[in-house]
């Protein structure tokens, strides 16, 4: 390791392009783009529940490994063979919006239709913070913290860019981890996908009729808008006549302006193939196509896409994705949405919270897990509290390690559910927008990542699920060289007596 430098915690926006040039040049691996195909913890800290939500301080995500933990964690998530780690510190919060139909009692069952149920999209607002922070790994400090500001972040004055001061590849670094749907969004697609057929090679990708309109597309993202209605969020490119149009509404409201569709309509339904942009990178097969067709109507495959966007100037090479797929935002909608919110709407609960009464919430079909994990991990069984409810940051696994480790993920639940922690809003204001209930899917994947039923997302028996549980427990804690008198199992070894006893002569025989 080279000499040790600090910089100072104070260092002014004047020289601190000038000391990340600097760290980045000494530092040639402090920085790594994530591409569509790397797993992005930029949701929630691998360790614990916390979350860019949780609190002020959020999370931190190495630039290189990807991986995010809370600040507390930051020491086991250094580049060790360097003397600096480079950060992306997350905070972000929830407002309630003042809208006027929030406060309307849904008179029709429905989401997002007049008289019917809000989504949450439209009654809370995010408020995002980002920073980059530089970690001395000789020191275990911070050396100096920088706000980094993009185009998505909220109440921020347009002269408050920094991103042309900063070194290019730390800049795509961060944008590619910001623009990342995260590790959980994938796990959820990759269960949605299981369930859903295979995408068909779309039959008018090689015979599709092209115009020769001179219409070339930028490849800057903020050059791009709907035709009909100038929106420029989730918008796809024709690939026949290179006209940029909204996409559909979703079940819920939201979604785009109907352009795209439109367009296809009053085309006479020549041009049936799209692409939507921020969604294509160096691997065609990534992106998100659809057919409009009314023999499709629905995803496709188009194995000729690099050639076709090649003709409106696009060179999928030098393209990064930017927004989140059709699937990842179908999955996020499904998994984000308080549907109990409805079930419950205008009865009188009382809430609970505090250790042992920390809610969990269903991932879709894992009742029977989150009802397993209730009963064990809750502070039911003493023992299993003892072992599991537990903060020892030095006997910790290795970051890359913590999401697949069985151990280390029972670690992060018990805590969470016999802490208290997380059980309860910070402010009242929090109370009315936030649903306090942690969602256990790193949980879920370290322990059924295997198995061939308990990985998707289908409802499955619960008494399986404790018995397989109790085993994968078991392997994990011989592995890390708990003796057999010790492993979960042991906790419910019983043995079971038969016997018959006459009527007669109450005599017993076994």
């Amino acid at each position: 390791m080279s000499t040790t430098t600090s910089f100072a915690p104070d260092s002014t926006d004047e020289n601190v392009k000038d000391i990340l040039s600097e760290v980045v040049l000494r530092e040639p691996y402090c920085t790594r783009v994530a591409s569509c195909h790397d797993v992005v913890y930029n949701d929630e800290c691998v360790y614990t529940f916390h979350s860019p939500f949780s609190s002020e301080k959020g999370i931190l995500v190495n630039l290189v490994t990807f991986i995010g933990t809370c600040e507390e964690y930051a020491p086991l998530n250094i580049q060790k063979d360097q003397d600096f780690t480079l950060f992306l510190r997350i905070v972000c919060r929830k407002t309630k919006k003042n809208n006027k139909e929030n406060s309307v009692a849904a008179t029709k069952l429905g989401i997002g239709i007049p008289g019917g149920f809000q989504s949450l999209e439209r009654q809370e607002d995010v408020i995002s913070k980002y920073s980059i922070v530089l970690y001395n790994n000789n020191n275990c400090r911070i050396d100096f913290e920088t706000p980094y500001y993009d185009d998505s972040t909220t109440n921020v004055s347009d002269n408050s860019n920094n991103t042309t001061t900063l070194p290019e590849i730390l800049v795509m670094s961060v944008n590619s981890i910001l623009h990342h749907v995260g590790t959980q969004v994938q796990q959820e697609v990759h269960t949605w996908e299981q369930q859903e057929e295979d995408k068909p090679v779309s039959k008018f990708c090689y015979n599709l009729p092209f115009e020769e309109n001179g219409i070339r597309i930028s490849p800057n993202p903020q050059d791009w808008f709907c035709q009909a209605s100038l929106s420029k969020e989730n918008l796809w490119l024709n690939l026949s006549d290179g006209y940029i149009g909204g996409g559909r509404k979703n079940w819920d409201g939201s979604g785009g302006s109907n352009g795209a569709l439109d367009h296809y309509i009053q085309t006479g339904k020549r041009y049936p193939l799209v692409v939507k942009l921020g969604t294509i990178t160096s691997d065609p097969t990534t992106a998100d196509c659809y057919s409009y067709d009314v023999d499709e109507d629905g995803p496709v495959l188009i194995p000729n896409l690099a050639e076709l966007l090649a003709k409106r100037g696009i060179l999928v090479s030098s393209l990064q994705k930017t927004v989140r797929s059709t699937a990842e935002l179908e999955v996020e909608l499904n998994a984000t949405y308080a549907f109990d919110a409805i079930t419950e709407a205008g009865s009188s609960l009382v809430p609970v919270s505090g250790p042992g009464l920390q809610g969990l919430q269903n991932l879709g079909n894992s009742c029977y897990i989150n009802t397993v994990c209730q009963t064990l991990f809750s502070g039911t069984i003493p023992e299993l509290v003892s072992k599991y409810a537990i903060v020892d940051i030095e006997g910790a696994v290795a970051p890359k390690e913590a999401p697949l480790d069985v151990r280390t993920q029972t670690i992060k639940l018990t805590n969470a559910l016999t802490s208290g922690v997380f059980a309860a809003a910070t402010t009242e204001e929090e109370e009315e927008v936030t649903q306090y209930r942690l969602a256990p899917r790193m949980f879920k994947h370290a322990i059924c990542k295997n198995h061939i039923e308990f990985c998707t997302g289908q409802q499955q028996d619960a008494a399986h699920f404790l018995q397989y549980l109790i085993e994968s427990l078991d392997r994990a804690e011989l592995k890390a060289g708990m003796s057999k008198e010790k492993i979960t199992s042991r906790l419910f070894a019983h043995s079971i007596m038969s016997r018959i006893v006459c009527s007669a002569d109450s005599m017993i025989k076994y």
